[in-house]
């Protein structure tokens, strides 16, 4: 599990604990890395005007977030060609898109997460069209904002997903949740490569994230 939920400070909110844990083997430091890196992102989306469940730090992999009704949806987010957008399309992955591709998700396990138009998630009560018309509008600041954070970092943002929930403090008020974070998005090296391929050791992708961390420490000072 890339995360621990526990109950928070009070009824409305949680304590995530971001692990080291990577597809049944522990990378020492990632749990650290993936919560600076979405703590700081929450925050930069905040201040863009995108509300969001974060609240505060409560550790060094540790945040508190509030509580929230989560939608049963994910949104990915592509700006180049990679994975699953490759094989359904046979177009070569690292290919800069015309323009962002948003695309909606159903999320549930049983049915292996299919794909879903947003006009079908809202004829089945997935979500409501206003709902559907501010995640629009807010995605559009999170990449960008994103996409400049991670080019701070000499990376590029090729594509991530995202979540969103309905505040349950106020009463149902939209907002980004879940994290963002290298294991919910996929980067780039200066050199045009991704900076985890599926050949490395656990030391290699370790190193991965010690350099990244490096780098975010960087710009945070």
């Amino acid at each position: 599990m890339s995360k621990n939920i526990s109950d928070g400070v009070d009824e409305l909110s949680l304590n995530l604990e971001f692990t080291d844990g990577l597809k049944g083997i522990t990378i020492p430091g990632k749990g650290i890395v993936n919560k600076t890196i979405s703590s700081l992102l929450f925050e930069h989306f905040e201040e863009r005007g995108v509300p969001t469940h974060y609240i505060d730090s409560s550790g060094a992999s540790s945040q508190i977030v509030g509580r929230a009704n989560m939608i049963p949806l994910q949104v990915i987010v592509r700006n180049y060609t990679e994975g699953s957008f490759c094989r359904r399309y046979g177009v070569e992955p690292g290919r800069k898109l015309e323009s962002v591709i948003v695309e909606f998700k159903v999320k549930d396990e049983r049915l292996h997460n299919p794909y879903i138009t947003p006009d079908a998630a809202v004829a089945l009560d997935l979500v409501t069209e206003q709902d559907v018309d501010e995640i629009l509008k807010y995605i559009e600041i999170i990449n960008k904002v994103a996409q400049r954070f991670f080019n701070n970092i000499d990376l590029t943002l090729i594509d991530f997903k995202v979540e969103f929930g309905l505040d349950i403090e106020s009463m149902g008020e939209l907002v980004l949740a879940d994290e963002f974070s290298l294991d919910t998005c996929r980067v780039y090296n200066s050199d045009g490569r991704p900076i985890f391929r599926g050949n490395m050791t656990s030391k290699e992708v370790a190193t991965v994230y010690e350099t990244v961390m490096r780098k975010v420490s960087e710009i945070k000072n």
